[in-house]
């Protein structure tokens, strides 16, 4: 009796391992369903998000936008660059004038860098040649230094003048110093005042319609 007891717990035993091992088979297909089912639709997703951040809009086509488009097209991206004015270059923009010169509509620009590395990457795209740079600005018939310094003051004012204008400059800045023009234009000093409307007038008013194509009250605040 207690062996066929026995013998019935292990026929009870074999026949639950059994359905068992049935359970299983399709408990595991189906987990490896879904593994695959959820890496697959992972790498999708990824490949899509990728997709749509490789490409990249720089706005803005002058020197710092120019300079990422290319550095980031050259990782492989896709780069639009859009720009309201119909060239490249910003202020740099130059065109010849038919006779083997090119203009500088918005004036001359110097490079300057002391990074090898910035220097080899312009090297890739332009020449340049040595030059000394002096800035003249003509101003009632005379050419004086630009920015506005004590010999611009000496060339465009009689002695008189020139020396009481220095005299009180060198009492609000320090030698080798400089003073913004809105800082002059806001002084108490009336004669301060009367040279930074001067220097206003003569130098930053032409130039900035120039650069800007407006005058300096229509420009935002942000703009130097």
């Amino acid at each position: 009796m207690r062996q066929t007891r026995n013998k019935m717990t292990q026929i009870n035993q074999l026949i639950s391992q059994k359905h068992l091992d049935k359970l299983a088979k399709p408990a595991i297909i189906v987990r490896s369903f879904v593994r695959s089912f959820v890496r697959s639709f992972v790498r999708s997703f990824v490949r899509s998000v990728y997709g749509a951040l490789s490409m990249v809009i720089a706005v803005g086509a002058r020197l710092t936008g120019c300079a990422a488009a290319r550095a980031l097209a050259e990782l492989g991206r896709d780069v639009l660059l859009p720009d309201k004015k119909p060239r490249v270059g910003g202020a740099c923009y130059d065109y010849p004038d038919g006779q083997g010169a090119y203009i500088h509509k918005y004036g001359p620009h110097t490079f300057h860098t002391n990074s090898e590395k910035v220097y080899g990457f312009i090297s890739r795209f332009s020449r340049r040649n040595n030059f000394t740079y002096r800035v003249l600005g003509h101003i009632n018939g005379k050419l004086c230094p630009i920015p506005f310094n004590f010999t611009s003051i000496e060339t465009c004012f009689s002695p008189s003048a020139a020396e009481e204008y220095k005299s009180r400059l060198s009492g609000l800045i320090d030698f080798g110093g400089a003073a913004a023009i809105g800082t002059l234009l806001s002084a108490d000093d009336a004669h301060l005042k009367c040279l930074a409307r001067f220097i206003y007038e003569n130098v930053f008013l032409e130039y900035t319609k120039k650069q800007w194509g407006m005058s300096p009250e229509e420009l935002c605040g942000g703009v130097p």
